[in-house]
Formats: C-alpha cells, sequence, structure tokens
C-alpha cells in the first residue's frame, strides 16, 4: 500500500471525543474547505468514525479523511511537560510528512508550530504563554523544557504564535485578550452555528433549555455553572407550578471530578421539574431545541470577566443555535454571549435574582414573540453558511483561488 500523499488543507483538531463547540467548529471548518474542491485531512489523536460525527456534530464529513495520529510510548513517571513535548514532536513530524500547503491549528491552548506553506491559528481563547513558577528548581526545569521545544519544534522562532501568517478569534471579546496577551492583530471568525428548526409558538412547551459540559469547577476552568441554574428554578416555585420545567444537555467529562459535578446536580434537582440529559443524542438536542421556549445560560457567574477571563463563554454556540432554533436566550452579561445578543439588556443578567425576574417578564406572550422573531433573525448572522463564506474568501484572498472557482463552480 502506498504512503497518503500530500494535502492542501491539514486541520488539527485532537479530542473529537470530548464533544464542544472548538471540535464541532475544527469538522465545519475542513467540511467547507473540501466541499471548495480542496483535499483535507482532519488530524485527531483518537479513532473516530465519520458515523460518530455525525451522530454527536451533526456533521456530514463528505470528502474529508480522518487521521489518527501516533500515540508514542512515554513512562507516565516523567513529568507532565516532557511528555506533552514528546507527543509534539511525534504529532509534528506525522502531519509535515503530509506536506499541507495549509495547516491549520484548532486545538484550544495548542502550541505546535505552524507546518504547512501557510499556517492559520484559530483562537478559542489566548492562553498565558508564560507560566508562574513555584521555586528556583522548577523555574530551571521550565526553562529547560523551553528550550528543547524550541530546538526540536520552534526551529528558530521565538514563540510558537509567530510561526502563523494568520491568527483568528472566535469572538471580539477573545480578538481583544489575543491582542492583550500575545500582542498579535487577530481576525474575527465567528464559529459556525447550526440554524435549527423550531415549532410554531402555539406548539411550544413550557420548557427552559440549557446545553453545556457537565464538568467539574476550579480556576479558570469554563464551568457551565448548571448548579445556579438548578438552584434559580428551585427559587421560582411559581415557574414550577405553572408547569414549567429546566432541561440541561451535555456532554460529561471524563475525570471523576467531572461525574462527581454531574451528580451533585442531579442531587439538587430532586424534587424539582428538572431534567438532566448528559451525552444527549444530535436528535434529541434538536428535538428539545424546537419546542423550548426559553433558553438560560450562566458561565462567568461569580468570576471577575477582566481577572479570569479564561471562565467566560468566549463565544456561545450553542445560545446562538438556540436563538436559531426561536429560542429567547437569557444570558450571563459578560464575553461572546453578551456579544451575540448585543448586549441587550432585557436579555443579560449580572445575578440570579435579575435572571428570575426576566424569565417572569418574557412570560408575556407578545413580549415573548417579539423577541422569538429578533432572535432567530440574529442567529442567521452565525450560520455555518456565513462561516463557510468568510472561510472560503479567507482562503482566495490569503492561499489563492479555490479548485471549485477554477473550474467555474460555485
Amino acid at each position: 500500500m502506498s504512503e497518503p500523499g500530500p494535502v492542501d488543507v491539514a486541520v488539527f483538531v485532537p479530542g473529537l471525543d470530548s464533544g464542544g463547540g472548538a471540535e464541532k467548529t475544527a469538522l465545519v471548518t475542513a467540511r467547507a474547505l473540501a466541499d471548495a474542491g480542496l483535499t483535507v485531512t482532519c488530524f485527531t489523536d483518537s479513532r473516530v468514525s465519520p458515523g460518530h460525527l455525525r451522530e454527536h456534530f451533526g456533521v456530514d464529513m463528505g470528502n474529508v479523511q480522518l487521521e489518527q495520529l501516533p500515540s508514542p510510548r512515554v513512562h507516565r513517571r516523567l513529568p507532565r511537560a516532557v511528555r506533552d513535548l514528546v507527543r509534539d514532536v511525534a504529532h509534528v513530524k506525522a502531519m509535515r510528512a503530509r506536506v499541507p500547503g495549509l495547516f491549520i491549528n484548532m486545538k484550544f491552548k495548542s502550541e505546535l508550530p505552524g507546518i504547512g506553506d501557510r499556517s492559520w491559528y484559530y483562537t478559542h481563547f489566548p492562553h498565558v504563554l508564560h507560566l508562574p513558577t513555584r521555586s528556583g528548581a522548577h523555574a530551571f526545569y521550565l526553562r529547560l523544557v523551553a528550550a528543547a521545544r524550541h530546538r526540536l519544534l520552534l526551529r528558530g522562532a521565538s514563540r510558537f504564535i509567530d510561526t502563523y501568517e494568520v491568527v483568528l478569534a472566535n469572538s471580539e471579546f477573545t480578538r481583544e485578550h489575543v491582542h492583550r496577551r500575545w500582542n498579535v492583530d487577530a481576525i474575527t471568525l465567528h464559529p459556525p452555528c447550526a440554524q435549527l428548526t423550531g415549532a410554531a409558538a402555539a406548539d411550544r412547551a413550557k420548557t427552559i433549555l440549557n446545553v453545556g459540559r457537565f464538568q467539574a469547577d476550579g480556576p479558570n476552568i469554563p464551568h457551565k455553572r448548571q448548579d445556579v441554574l438548578v438552584q434559580t428554578l428551585a427559587d421560582m416555585p411559581d415557574l414550577a407550578a405553572d408547569g414549567w420545567s429546566l432541561h440541561l444537555v451535555g456532554a460529561v467529562g471524563t475525570s471523576a471530578a467531572d461525574r462527581a459535578y454531574l451528580e451533585h446536580v442531579r442531587t439538587m434537582a430532586h424534587g424539582l421539574p428538572v431534567s438532566l440529559h448528559p451525552n444527549a443524542s444530535h436528535e434529541l438536542l434538536s428535538e428539545l431545541s424546537a419546542h423550548a421556549r426559553l433558553y438560560w445560560h450562566a458561565q462567568g457567574y461569580g468570576t471577575d470577566s477582566d481577572r479570569h477571563p479564561e471562565a467566560q463563554e468566549h463565544f456561545g454556540i450553542s445560545t446562538v443555535e438556540a436563538m436559531s432554533a426561536g429560542i429567547v436566550p437569557l444570558v450571563y452579561a459578560t464575553a461572546g454571549p453578551a456579544e451575540v445578543v448585543q448586549d441587550e439588556p432585557d436579555l443579560t443578567w449580572r445575578t440570579p435574582a435579575e435572571l428570575a425576574a426576566k424569565t417572569r417578564a418574557l412570560l408575556d406572550p407578545e413580549r415573548w414573540t417579539s423577541w422569538h422573531e429578533r432572535c432567530r433573525r440574529r442567529a442567521e448572522e452565525f450560520s455555518t453558511d456565513a462561516f463557510s463564506g468568510c472561510l472560503r474568501e479567507l482562503y482566495a484572498s490569503r492561499v489563492g483561488p479555490l479548485p471549485a472557482h477554477r473550474r467555474g463552480g460555485g
């Protein structure tokens, strides 16, 4: 069997089993460029099938190839930074062998260098480049690992980000922090958001929806705060008495702490009209979205957005998808979701009491109907078609004409 040949585009997207918006953005990126006539391979670190990706993300991979990167054997007792370096060297070697014309790094916090003829870096949020040290020995160890990384991977560049021709940001909030932390001017390219089909207003249930990963809390963790939402509903017995319910949908993290958090939320929800849907299918989410009236979002609550920007929702794909289905959102008033709803005061909140008050205001049918139409129109600006069009225009301006255009196609 012959070795795989060069590819027009290599998309680096490990962690496809985590099931988040970052991974979906990478898959849609690959599909959009493949549909434009380019040969595209997604490089990931686990064995996944197109059927699984279609089931979980709702994305048909079409002509996109999936390739699993090597997993080098490294002794577990070695320090984490050393193990990461060995893995990164193996990944870079494997992808360089495919001679990508364009390399797109879609991994959050990745420090792989750009390895294509041209290289783009999609920023979900810029991480801190210089880690704090705990002691003189720790500082020496970090300098040693950094020197090895520079020699083995960066090939003369001072920083990994300097090996990328184009840096993209998923929101204006992220773009601002890319400049603050990395002193790089990024281009905002909002993630692709599916445009869901919603039922008519008369067929809507008295349902509040939330979509987000069930993940244990911690410093600067992008925690979805389902606990806050359950407590807010518990403090609104009038909603339960009127037949309202809350549905929490999301993937479950892999750690014991993540599973413990899920059980904590389940315990909080006992006796309340709350349904938990861990690791729900795309079909179930679509069904719930089609009939829900309101969407609650809480990520960022309890944190300072300037001091802890990592803890905020940096864009908010789930919020946009809910809006596309005609659901009216109430979002925590920072970062990406506030940007999505254009800082509209009727749709943003900062305290659970304010969330409750604005929820009650939206129980008025005329008020809900007005926002329902406005939210659907706003969501169209973040559609997959809009994203794909912007991506192809960027490719044409930075790399060259797309094959479909050279053939006279669309």
